[in-house]
């Protein structure tokens, strides 16, 4: 279980990183006038919030999970 959920974790890093540079293909072939790097802040901006509702979804989790106990 925790080699496959490894796997997993690698493989969606290793996706992620080669997605991010999908960009420079996009913009040096179908529109060369672009900025090479044209999606990098749309996509910083869209993980930061992924990252901030994550955080704010596991903290209140373990916030709920202190408070039973008690």
């Amino acid at each position: 279980m925790v080699r496959r959920n490894a796997f997993l974790a690698f493989v969606i890093c290793g996706i992620a990183g080669v997605l991010i540079d999908v960009d420079h293909f996009i913009s040096y072939c179908f529109v060369p006038e672009w900025d090479r790097h044209f999606l990098h802040a749309p996509l910083l901006i869209a993980s930061c919030a992924v990252l901030v509702g994550l955080g704010a979804y596991l903290g209140g989790l373990l916030i709920r999970q202190i408070l039973k106990r008690r």
